[in-house]
């Protein structure tokens, strides 16, 4: 697996947790991830305590999403109180 992600032509440049979190969200398209399930996938935590963990990354991802041109709202969705989940627009 490669290291290296594009929007476009734009290279994302991606810490590894960042990484491991946008594989993780590909892998299953337009699947919503909750908090907790994240923490456990991405993170390796076995007990899920309270954290912002997973919030500050997926905002974090969504800043160099946003940076290299990708539109928040249709690439990485909140659903508030239930989780995230990476999607891509309809095609015209």
């Amino acid at each position: 697996m490669s290291g290296r992600q594009w929007y476009g032509e734009q290279e994302l440049e991606l810490t590894p947790l960042q990484h491991r979190l946008l594989v993780h969200l590909a892998r299953e398209p337009y699947r919503v991830f909750a908090k907790d399930e994240l923490l456990r996938d991405v993170w390796g935590q076995r007990t899920i305590a309270p954290t912002n963990a997973a919030n500050t990354a997926i905002a974090k991802l969504g800043q160099r999403l946003a940076r290299a041109g990708a539109r928040r709202e249709e690439w990485l969705i909140n659903l508030h109180g239930v989780g995230w989940a990476l999607t891509r627009p309809d095609e015209p």
